[in-house]
């Protein structure tokens, strides 16, 4: 079998289309930065400000939880409907249990 060679200048591709960048497009992008960058809204501020203050340390340590499956699911569910994460959730567990005993 011959192998054919193809002469690419000769065809009749389209040619690229040119981007013309308006500056009204960075006005846009800029306006969108700006929203998805401003101060939070007063209802989060005040839920931020109701929930309980951690403490302040420069350390960090890690634990690991093991869950039964049924537990975990309930507790996804709740910090999902209360739109947190398990972290906040456990964390806030923690820091009213501590507060209830006179721990802090």
């Amino acid at each position: 079998m011959a192998k054919k060679e193809i002469d690419f200048g000769k065809l009749a591709l389209p040619t690229k289309p040119s981007v013309i960048k308006k500056e009204e497009a960075n006005q846009i992008v800029e306006k969108a930065v700006e929203t998805i960058h401003a101060s939070p809204t007063p209802s989060v501020v005040q839920a931020i400000v109701a929930e309980p203050e951690p403490v302040v340390t420069n350390e960090v340590k890690k634990i690991s939880l093991d869950l039964p499956v049924e537990v975990y699911k309930h507790v996804k569910m709740h910090t999902f409907t209360r739109t947190i994460t398990m972290r906040e959730y456990m964390l806030e567990l923690i820091y009213e249990d501590m507060k209830r005993r006179g721990a802090m």
